[in-house]
């Protein structure tokens, strides 16, 4: 059968998107052939990520599912958050002038467009340690462990042992980064790795996606961890410029409450239509 397929970019990061309204097949079907898809839909290359719209059996918009090019599910992804809100308003599931409400798997998401741009509000974050290390081969590495719905290890590049080799836009992330991703302390659901250089006003971010399983132009759900992590470190900043590989800028802002406790978050970044493709796949 023929499958249509709208090829996004979420700030750089590149999805497949699936409108299962027309098809109507259970979630087994994607997970089977996600790995397919990814790899296939594409004219330039692989995506970082399967997103499923559809009607939604909750007081929501819209239903979102998202799969890892492995066929991985049940995270959040924030900029396919934003992808899959364009997309619904394009085809007519949702009032871009209206606040939009959205589900993902258990967890409900606000969404606004905002001229360009499209800002998602999250939830505080499940997890957050602070100064965790995590022992390697041959070195020992600080960072904080954050979940926002997908969990992240996040690691200040210049505190590193690695920046007195490499400079941080040459790091060999996809060498080093799986012994943390897979590291016994992660296990078994493993982690999202994130190295951050802060330059001025903006945090530059490298991350190494599990199900990816290598570096993606941009990740949401790391530039908000990232954001939770500096935050913690200096509450007088609640508002962050992440500057992914792509260069896409994603903007953070962080809302807490009289206690001073993070309340809700914000993810703001562009989302658009790279191509529309055709893809012949089994039933």
């Amino acid at each position: 059968m023929e499958l249509e397929i709208t090829i996004m970019s979420g700030a750089g990061n590149i999805f497949s998107v699936v409108d299962n309204t027309k098809y109507q097949f259970p979630i087994q079907f994607y997970e089977k052939h996600a790995t397919h898809i990814c790899e296939n839909s594409f004219s330039k290359g692989r995506t970082e990520g399967l997103l499923v719209i559809d009607k939604s059996q909750k007081d929501t918009d819209f239903s979102l599912k998202f799969f890892n090019p492995d066929g991985s599910f049940g995270m959040m992804c924030g900029n396919g958050g934003r992808c899959a809100v364009f997309f619904a308003s394009k085809g007519g599931l949702i009032n871009r002038n209206k606040s939009i409400l959205f589900d993902v798997w258990d967890e409900t998401y606000v969404a606004e467009f905002i001229e360009d741009k499209i800002k998602i509000r999250f939830a505080p974050p499940k997890t957050v340690e602070i100064g965790k290390k995590i022992h390697l081969e041959e070195q020992i590495v600080v960072g904080d462990y954050v979940d926002v719905s997908s969990q992240h290890f996040v690691i200040d590049y210049q505190k590193s042992p690695f920046a007195s080799q490499y400079d941080f836009f040459a790091f060999p992330i996809k060498e080093i980064a799986p012994q943390i991703r897979f590291h016994k302390e992660f296990q078994p659901k493993g982690v999202n790795v994130n190295f951050y250089l802060a330059s001025d006003d903006k945090i530059y971010l490298r991350t190494y996606e599990r199900g990816v399983e290598g570096e993606t132009g941009a990740c949401g759900t790391g530039a908000i961890s990232t954001a939770v992590s500096l935050f913690h470190r200096n509450k007088d900043i609640n508002k962050f410029k992440i500057i992914p590989p792509s260069k896409d800028e994603i903007e953070v802002h962080i809302n807490v409450n009289e206690l001073g406790k993070i309340d809700e978050i914000y993810l703001i970044g562009n989302a658009k239509v790279v191509e529309v493709a055709k893809l012949e796949i089994d039933n």
